[in-house]
């Protein structure tokens, strides 16, 4: 995974907890969205719009909104239906709840907003483990792009 973000990152980043290598490479457009807890202390899963595509790292396309979207419109999900992996990297490492920072296990400090646009190579824990799918071996580290046009609870 380290060779593949070095050769194909601008400026790689590990985050050592996860095993995933992330580059960002746009900022947030809009830093108005905040992650928070609902009242029983879950965090609240937001909406996300998004372009996205992920491959293995063999280059073999598994997934993107482009082949789901005539347009080239964005997708959207609620972000608790997606993999760890993009879960861990759209919130942030901590989030403070009733005066205490909490630790969340994302990659960054502030997690993704609108604007944002990230990609990253995680080991397969994260992503589909020792499951194959129609187009994803078992154990397979896959590399994923995203673009984040809006997101929201």
């Amino acid at each position: 995974l380290k060779a593949f973000a070095e050769a194909n990152f601008t400026a790689p980043i590990l985050d050592s907890a996860s095993g995933i290598w992330y580059d960002i490479t746009a900022l947030p457009t809009d830093t108005s969205y905040v992650y928070q807890f609902n009242s029983y202390g879950s965090l609240i899963m937001p909406t996300v719009a998004v372009k996205h595509k992920t491959n293995l790292l063999n280059g073999t396309q598994i997934g993107s909104s482009v082949e789901e979207s005539a347009d080239n419109a964005s997708s959207t999900y609620l972000l608790s239906s997606r993999s760890i992996a993009w879960q861990m990297a759209f919130f942030p490492k901590k989030i403070k709840y009733n005066n205490i920072d909490r630790n969340i296990g994302g990659l960054t400090k502030k997690g993704l907003k609108k604007g944002s646009k990230i990609r990253f190579v995680t080991p397969s824990p994260w992503a589909y483990d020792t499951k194959s799918s129609e187009k994803v071996p078992a154990n397979s580290p896959l590399y994923s792009e995203i673009f984040i046009e809006t997101i929201s609870n």
